[in-house]
């Protein structure tokens, strides 16, 4: 069964409200540029692991509130009904399969390698 438990339900609405608080202090206080590849900061020089965004860069204020919706995100993440949501993510052959399989969009990362532009040609995936 995918359909989300009342839990769920509400842990969502809390996602998206705290999500709404954070571009409202992101437009208040500033956003972070990532540019890409290890130069730019994208990727650690070392092993080229993605960097982490810290969002404490622009204000206290900024990353508090990215703080509390990663917070939410691991809640959510306890009552999801998909298991593994990456599982087949990539996979030639089984990819269709993928829970993430198809158009969804991106609300929040604090990865620097899933920071795209509007103009963002990066594999398959489309920025709008």
């Amino acid at each position: 069964n995918l359909e989300p438990s009342p839990t769920a339900s509400a842990l969502k609405a809390k996602l998206l409200q705290a999500l709404d608080n954070l571009r409202h202090l992101q437009e208040r206080d500033g956003d972070f540029a990532v540019d890409f590849g290890v130069k730019g900061g994208e990727l650690n020089a070392t092993d080229r692991a993605p960097q982490q965004v810290n969002y404490y860069t622009i204000s206290d204020d900024v990353g508090m509130a990215a703080d509390n919706v990663t917070a939410i995100c691991d809640e959510l993440a306890q009552v999801s009904p998909v298991e593994e949501a990456t599982m087949y993510l990539g996979d030639r052959v089984n990819g269709a399969l993928c829970p993430l399989n198809g158009e969804w969009r991106q609300l929040f990362t604090n990865s620097a390698d899933g920071v795209f532009t509007k103009n963002s040609t990066r594999g398959a995936a489309t920025a709008r």
